[in-house]
C-alpha cells in the first residue's frame, strides 16, 4: 500500500494571490501559535531527577555553594 499524499485541488473563485494571502496568514498563525507554546513551556515546572522543580528559565543555572 502506497503511502497517503495530499491533493491541493484551485479553487476557480479565489485568485492566485489570494491563495498566497490565505496561506501567508495560516503561516502567521502558525508561528504564533509555535511562539505561545513555547512561552508556556517556559513557565511550567521542569521536575528533577532527584525529584525538585524548578522553572525551565532556572534549569540550566548552576548554584555556586561558598
Amino acid at each position: 500500500m502506497s503511502s497517503p499524499r495530499v491533493a491541493r485541488c484551485s479553487r476557480p473563485s479565489i485568485s492566485p494571490q489570494q491563495a498566497r494571502d490565505i496561506r501567508a496568514r495560516v503561516w502567521i498563525f502558525a508561528f504564533e501559535c509555535f511562539e505561545h507554546c513555547k512561552k508556556e513551556a517556559a513557565t511550567l515546572p521542569v521536575s528533577r531527577p532527584d525529584g525538585t522543580e524548578t522553572k525551565e528559565g532556572s534549569a540550566n543555572v548552576s548554584s555556586l555553594s561558598d
